[in-house]
């Protein structure tokens, strides 16, 4: 507001600068903007974040496994109102497979590594997916390639909500992924780790009525890699 007050007061003093009045009357407006933005939460535009704890999917659409201390569980969110409520898109399309998992690190002295590239989803009947001939390229690093979005907005959640009515809706919704997505890190026994992978489906693929998801993590001291695989639905 002190720049608007700054520019007021130029303008007053200048009257006729009227390039001077353009740009101060331009930055008054985007004082405003992210002023009125922040007061009504990012004008809806930014997502709250998906959390597990809070979310009551029906069982077919959650797994749970635990494997010498690692626990996973795996949200696989197919239904439009609880993705567009978290991302802005309709995930019951089929066109974009989004999951969300928890890893809890229960061992009494290992530390182990999360890599979402490790992991692997497997489309399709039994057979394909022991062929290995089903499997999908490693789980997105960022948002903006799963929604197709180049060069997107990479903005802090305190900067989301001040910007969030300047944004374009197809960079917004990049910004909700990133901010879901699960982040690579190691775990030390105790610690837990919540977030969302995402995969782009084909066309052909895109009615498959199963598939299996396999997480991999790895222990920092062994590199012993361990698999939990789970099939859905």
């Amino acid at each position: 507001m002190l720049v608007a007050s700054a520019c007021l007061h130029k303008n007053m003093l200048n009257p006729s600068n009227e390039s001077a009045e353009r740009v101060c009357s331009a930055i008054f407006k985007v004082i405003m903007a992210m002023v009125l933005c922040a007061l009504i939460d990012g004008c809806a535009t930014s997502k709250p974040q998906y959390e597990q704890s809070q979310s009551s999917l029906p069982s077919a659409s959650r797994k749970s496994q635990t494997l010498d201390g690692i626990q996973v569980t795996v949200d696989w969110l197919n239904e439009k109102e609880t993705t567009e409520k978290y991302f802005g898109v309709d995930g019951s399309k089929g066109d974009l497979l989004i999951l969300s998992l928890r890893l809890e690190n229960r061992t009494p002295a290992s530390t182990i590594l999360v890599v979402k590239t490790n992991f692997a989803v497997r489309l399709g009947d039994a057979a394909n997916q022991a062929a290995g001939r089903s499997e999908l390229p490693g789980a997105n690093t960022s948002g903006a390639e799963t929604v197709g979005v180049v060069g997107a907005l990479a903005l802090s959640p305190v900067l989301m909500v001040a910007a969030a009515g300047l944004m374009t809706e197809a960079e917004t919704r990049s910004h909700n992924f990133q901010l879901q997505e699960l982040r690579d890190r190691t775990l030390s026994p105790g610690e837990t780790e919540e977030g969302c992978v995402y995969y782009r489906l084909k066309d052909a693929r895109r009615k498959t009525p199963a598939f299996a998801f396999d997480v991999v993590t790895v222990n920092t001291r062994t590199q012993e890699r361990k698999t939990i695989s789970f099939n859905f639905p």
